[in-house]
């Protein structure tokens, strides 16, 4: 009977004894024992036939890879469809590491909607409840039927990309980003006379335009978000309080939650866009690359064209910025980056 070898070496003809040993059933001295006549002999198998014996344990299962998810909660549907496929497609080592989710109204029809859409029954609208509840209900089915995603990004309809998908990955720790700031001071101590079903100093804004971990996710997909609501309802009675649910739900939501925003939160928003003045509330909408428009830069007033916005964004080095709104459909974005070609 065959007895398999416990200490073989193996080469691209086979086992063999390691070396300097000599075969322990005939004595003999030679290294490579294929010319071992003994058919008894212990290192025999490395002839063509016997090595089919030789049994190899089975290397362990390779983990899965990790996944990102780019989630579009896009109204009016995706205005820069091609530009996200090329910029997919461009990277060869990540490409099949994204995910692509759309929420669009249901009367939007466009090939890119459809193929990655995300049906939660939910209308949108503006500064609106329903679009935390679209996002939960999105974020819900986006972690079943994507268990290797560890990275949830949100970005709107207009928004393009300013850095390639190895960007994205090369960030190092994944950490949920969330803009984040307290209330103004005056705001917060009218909003905490009022009795509200949370407490007030867990109220926190954010930008909508936020990335959350798959553990953060979680706790969004199953939050109640009840006692928000009645908060929501309570503070936008007041005359001079308006707050917008998309701006803050989530963010307090997580802080309702205890989650550690000094470790788990980095404090800044992906997203970059521009203003005409300061303090406007909607961001300047597109058209063209080469068109000069009035744009708040923090101080005053300066002419800019689209093409500067898009180009000083990629060029942030400390990986704060990684999208751009709002960039319109009529924008040709080709070349203006390697990989939208």
């Amino acid at each position: 009977m065959y007895i398999q070898p416990t200490n073989l070496q193996f080469t691209h003809d086979g086992p063999r004894a390691p070396r300097g040993q000599k075969c322990p059933r005939c004595r003999c001295a030679t290294k490579n024992h294929k010319q071992c006549k003994l058919r008894t002999c212990t290192y025999r198998p490395c002839c063509f036939i016997h090595s089919r014996q030789v049994s190899v344990a089975p290397a362990p299962p390779t983990p899965p890879k990790k996944e990102i998810c780019i989630f579009f909660l896009a109204h009016k549907g995706v205005a820069q469809p091609d530009m996200w496929e090329s910029w997919k497609s461009h990277s060869t080592v990540y490409k099949n590491r994204v995910r692509f989710a759309v929420h669009a109204n249901t009367d939007i029809k466009e090939h890119f909607v459809d193929r990655y859409y995300i049906d939660n029954q939910i209308k949108t609208a503006w500064c609106g409840a329903s679009l935390v509840y679209a996002f939960q209900n999105s974020v819900r089915e986006i972690l079943a039927k994507y268990p290797n995603v560890r990275m949830i990004y949100l970005v709107s309809g207009l928004c393009v990309s300013v850095k390639p998908l190895s960007a994205l990955f090369q960030r190092g720790k994944f950490k949920t980003t969330i803009w984040k700031a307290n209330h103004p001071k005056t705001m917060l101590t009218r909003i905490q006379k009022l009795k509200l079903p949370v407490p007030a100093r867990k109220l926190s804004y954010h930008s909508q335009w936020l990335c959350l971990t798959r553990k953060h996710a979680q706790i969004i997909a199953n939050y109640d978000f009840t006692n928000l609501e009645q908060a929501n309802r309570i503070i936008n009675e007041q005359k001079t309080l308006k707050l917008c649910p998309d701006e803050y739900w989530i963010a307090s939501a997580l802080k309702l939650s205890e989650v550690n925003f000094s470790e788990d939160v980095i404090d800044n928003c992906l997203t970059e866009s521009a203003r005409s003045q300061n303090g406007d509330p909607s961001p300047i909408t597109w058209s063209s690359l080469s068109e000069r428009k009035k744009v708040w830069n923090g101080r005053n007033r300066v002419f800019r064209t689209l093409q500067d916005e898009l180009e000083s964004a990629a060029e942030d080095e400390d990986e704060t910025v990684m999208f751009y709104r709002k960039v319109s459909s009529r924008v040709n974005l080709r070349g203006i980056f390697s990989f939208y070609p």
